[in-house]
């Protein structure tokens, strides 16, 4: 099966495994930062475009997806140039990471769900993170490294791993749900394997609540329960150590202890937002501005704290309707994806990564029931 562009014809997998390529490298994204202290490698914004090219041969969609794409790089080259950042490589790497990322990944996603239907586009994203999977799990194995969570998961570290599976189990469990066929039941319980083997409590518990939101909606009560009980008995194998679960627990307590390790760091950060929130609401502090604060740091590890933070109340209440109305109007795995990534994301990121999450709630927001297409069995299998 192909997917026809102009004379260009497209193999039905390419769009997947572009998302994939965007997902991992924002885009070609050539600039990292840390510690207030950014690097630039040139070569890795070929990927942008490599991906780009192809994306722009594909967009023949409406008005309305090409007025978002346009809005999405307008966005990120205001963003770009926003701000008195003393790193303004930093907010370079947030608008090339997050926004035109975002543009490309959007433009794959609504191009194979116009054409083929939203079953087409999460089988193949299911598919290919499945692939990923496994080329992870031989990576690993090669470096003798199958339990050591210090060892890069070839191109993520765990976190970003956990989110990657997840979006693809989310997918899986869709695509089972909607078409019954064993091979997705068979994703979806390998890369819900893979969630919890990334050991990252954000992950796991953001995949816990959507995968139950998506059975929910599905009315399977008794596929839920099971899920529960297999989830639960995982949960008891894996030790976890003092991470961001505590961050709930901590919360609650009347004494905070910031010395302690990363949830410490999380919790000083959230306070020194949430100060600076309170006399810079209207238009926030500027792009990239909370590395003055927290030269360490960078960024507050809480996405959506970031945008109010940096970009103020507007920018945050529009990002809130997207929000809202992908989780309530999209179809069904959409809003799946959006609930696990608003929960991950509170935990870590930085608006590099909205990348993760902004093209399903555009996706959600932009292509109806209606205009998508009918569903068509992925790769003709």
């Amino acid at each position: 099966m192909s997917i026809r562009s102009g004379r260009t014809y497209w193999p039905v997998w390419v769009a997947p495994v572009a998302i994939y390529i965007a997902l991992v490298s924002g885009a070609g994204n050539p600039i990292r930062c840390s510690e207030s202290v950014c690097e630039v490698q040139i070569g890795l914004s070929m990927l942008m475009v490599f991906l780009m090219v192809p994306a722009l041969l594909l967009i023949k969609y409406s008005p309305r997806i090409i007025l978002q794409v346009i809005l999405l790089l307008l966005s990120a080259w205001c963003l770009a140039l926003s701000g008195n950042s003393e790193l303004p490589e930093f907010v370079w790497s947030k608008s090339w990471g997050g926004l035109l990322a975002s543009a490309i990944i959007l433009i794959y996603m609504s191009h194979v769900v116009l054409y083929y239907g939203h079953i087409a586009l999460a089988r193949g994203l299911a598919v290919i993170l499945f692939v990923v999977l496994l080329a992870t799990l031989l990576f690993k194995i090669w470096h003798n490294g199958l339990l050591d969570r210090d060892l890069a998961y070839i191109a993520n570290g765990p976190i970003v791993f956990g989110w990657l599976m997840g979006i693809g189990g989310l997918a899986a469990a869709y695509t089972y749900l909607k078409t019954q066929r064993m091979s997705s039941l068979l994703l979806w319980g390998s890369l819900s394997v893979g969630v919890l083997w990334s050991v990252s409590k954000g992950p796991i518990l953001a995949y816990l609540i959507s995968c139950a939101y998506l059975m929910l909606m599905f009315a399977r009560y008794c596929l839920l329960l099971k899920c529960i009980l297999i989830f639960g008995a995982a949960l008891k194998i894996i030790e976890f150590d003092e991470t961001r679960f505590m961050l709930v627990a901590t919360l609650m307590e009347s004494e905070i202890d910031y010395s302690e390790g990363s949830v410490g760091a999380r919790l000083a950060s959230y306070e020194t937002a949430w100060q600076l929130i309170r006399s810079n609401y209207l238009v926030g502090i500027g792009a990239g501005n909370f590395a003055i604060y927290e030269p360490l740091l960078m960024y507050p590890h809480n996405v959506h704290l970031e945008i109010l933070l940096e970009y103020g109340i507007f920018a945050f209440f529009i990002y809130l309707i997207l929000l809202c109305r992908a989780i309530f109007f999209g179809e069904s795995w959409v809003r799946a994806i959006s609930i696990f990534m608003t929960i991950s994301m509170l935990f870590s990121g930085d608006v590099s990564y909205i990348r993760y999450i902004l093209p399903f709630l555009l996706l959600g927001t932009t292509i109806s029931l209606k205009m998508s297409a009918p569903s068509r069995q992925y790769g003709g299998t």
